[in-house]
């Protein structure tokens, strides 16, 4: 596997500077893709996204209406607590994905090429191909891997499991974009800081001060679903290597 799928991201560079202000405590990272699929075909997942979202918002603003009033006639036991306590962050978060996701629209409308950007899962371990270096050419065991950590990205970044399925939200493949980080990309992207293409399929990841980028768009080969199965786990689970 070619060494040149992992790139070192200058101190200097926009990049740099981009992701370092966006990342969390955790230095988790992220992972981008491009968005190429059909206007048409963007404007149809968002607008039944909206109506599916909006149809639980006015179900759960309902349900929290009905649950404070009834709060306030009488007491009721930890467990019914807990329930209304999920039901609020639900309705929260639905909330949030709909306005966020809307401002998104509002601001830049649809594109045929859109940047998908999300926080990369603390469990997904590429440390083992970062310090790799060399190796990685060559080695047969180092180039499965990576087809593997490809696999396993393009699940994390699956845009069915965004906001267009409902019970999505209850799977563990569940995520959101980064909107704070994607609306400030876009404004970069517009003012020339960098380019749309830069946020290709990459999984990025921070160590001691400095950004590498996993350029998984590189990645070409196929593997099985069996051996896709066996990399995956260890990838994401390294305790049990």
């Amino acid at each position: 596997m070619n060494p040149s799928l992992l790139q070192t991201i200058s101190s200097d560079s926009a990049l740099h500077a981009f992701f370092t202000k966006h990342d969390d405590d955790h230095n988790n990272g992220f992972i981008t893709r491009l968005d190429r699929s059909p206007i048409a075909q963007k404007r149809s997942t968002f607008y039944h996204s909206l109506a599916l979202n909006t149809a639980i918002l006015c179900c759960l603003t309902i349900l929290a209406i009905l649950t404070i009033r009834s709060n306030l006639e009488a007491p009721y036991p930890p467990p019914m607590r807990v329930a209304y306590a999920l039901t609020q962050d639900i309705l929260l978060a639905s909330a949030s994905l709909v306005l966020f996701q809307c401002r998104l629209r509002y601001r830049y409308g649809f594109r045929e090429t859109e940047i998908i950007l999300r926080r990369s899962p603390r469990s997904l371990n590429v440390e083992k191909l970062t310090t790799g270096g060399s190796n990685l050419q060559g080695s047969k065991s180092n180039g499965t891997r990576l087809e593997a950590l490809s696999k396993a990205a393009t699940r994390l970044v699956n845009p069915q499991l965004l906001y267009s399925r409902p019970g999505a939200i209850l799977s563990s493949d569940y995520w959101t974009l980064e909107y704070p980080a994607l609306l400030d990309a876009y404004d970069c992207v517009d003012n020339g800081k960098f380019s749309d293409v830069d946020f290709d399929f990459t999984l990025w990841k921070q160590k001691d001060g400095l950004w590498t980028a996993c350029e998984l768009w590189r990645v070409q080969e196929i593997m099985t679903g069996e051996q896709e199965s066996d990399v995956f786990e260890n990838l994401t689970f390294p305790e049990k290597c």
